[in-house]
């Protein structure tokens, strides 16, 4: 199943292809690290589904050789793709705009995550993953739960908006169309069983009746815009506002981003694993290797920021497992319906 969508997958990304074969190409890198008797076979790639046109057999050998797989984002895991966690994001309203709730925001990222390369990229090694029934690992700060995520992303919310608006002018569209449609059909009725009488019988009363129709289409068409009025896009609005401290704060969660990868394969090593595959982006892995090969360096940085990584993300640690389970309210799990990723205490 895992290897006919990968297929599917692979065909469509050649159909909308948005990268070049040489932009991808500059974005590869292959490296192996030691961690004692660890061996870490480290990608760098870019985030793009153009990524496997290229090197899905370079990834797919990484992926087999190894014993947990290292991706900086993987949704299905996360439970970004699980239509069980719909009611309870339903109950908790988007921080960037209270008219709409995170299950619109969810909705919105699973929809566009191919138009900003957020997700389809991370998923199919996470099916690869499932495929060969290796462990994930999920370590960065940036990974959090989807409540946390939606809420931390003006993203989200922004494109809840515009869907919010499309799905308005569509509904005003169709409630135009169909109150001047039921108006003209019901006045052509009207009509035509009219036409069929002598004209001296037509009544005051039947002839109010047509006028009546008519003039209901024409009052019915004049509401639609109230009836299908969307909330004001709030969060476009407040991110052009707060553009330079999103900036900041990007920075800064970069920077720590590093070390707390480094110190987190160094955990990986400690509970056991032998073989790891880590694909992350090509600017990580010189970055990770430097804090590799100097503990001193990496244990100082962790220190001084404990609490601003702490503020960013409390648990960046996450190990999953493919365990038995109902899997069937997954927008995109296709490697089984009854295993699931099950995080590892």
């Amino acid at each position: 199943r895992v290897t006919q969508n990968s297929g599917e997958f692979d065909k469509k990304t050649g159909e909308s292809r948005t990268y070049s074969s040489e932009e991808v190409k500059k974005s590869w890198k292959m490296k192996e690290w030691k961690i004692g008797d660890t061996t870490v076979q480290a990608i760098g790639v870019g985030h793009v589904p153009e990524a496997f046109l290229e090197f899905r057999k370079e990834i797919e050998a990484a992926i087999q050789g190894a014993e947990v797989v290292v991706n900086e984002f993987a949704p299905e895991a996360l439970g970004f793709y699980d239509r069980k966690n719909a009611a309870k994001l339903r109950e908790i309203k988007s921080a960037h705009n209270p008219n709409y709730n995170l299950e619109q925001l969810r909705q919105a990222y699973v929809k566009h995550e191919r138009d900003f390369d957020i997700g389809e990229f991370h998923h199919e090694i996470e099916l690869i993953a499932a495929k060969y029934g290796k462990d994930l690992a999920v370590l960065d700060l940036n990974t959090k739960s989807p409540e946390l995520a939606l809420q931390d992303h003006y993203f989200y919310a922004q494109e809840a908006e515009k869907e919010g608006q499309f799905s308005s002018n569509r509904k005003k569209a169709g409630l135009y169309a169909g109150a001047v449609g039921l108006g003209l059909a019901g006045l052509g009725k009207i009509i035509n069983n009219l036409s069929k009488i002598d004209s001296i019988k037509i009544s005051r009363r039947n002839f109010l009746k047509a006028g009546l129709m008519a003039g209901s289409a024409a009052a019915l068409a004049g509401l639609t815009p109230k009836i299908t009025e969307t909330p004001p896009r709030l969060a476009e609005k407040n991110a052009s506002q707060t553009s330079s401290e999103a900036l900041s704060k990007m920075i800064i969660n970069n920077r720590l981003r590093d070390p707390v990868l480094a110190d987190s394969l160094c955990k990986l090593s400690e509970l056991g694993y032998k073989k790891i595959a880590f694909i992350y982006g090509l600017n990580h892995l010189d970055e990770v290797e430097e804090y590799l090969n100097d503990p001193v360096k990496r244990t100082n940085k962790l220190a001084e920021n404990r609490k601003t990584i702490t503020s960013m993300n409390a648990d960046p640690f996450r190990l999953f497992r493919l365990s038995p389970g109902e899997n069937q309210d997954s927008d995109k799990f296709v490697a089984s319906k009854k295993m699931v990723w099950e995080r590892v205490k």
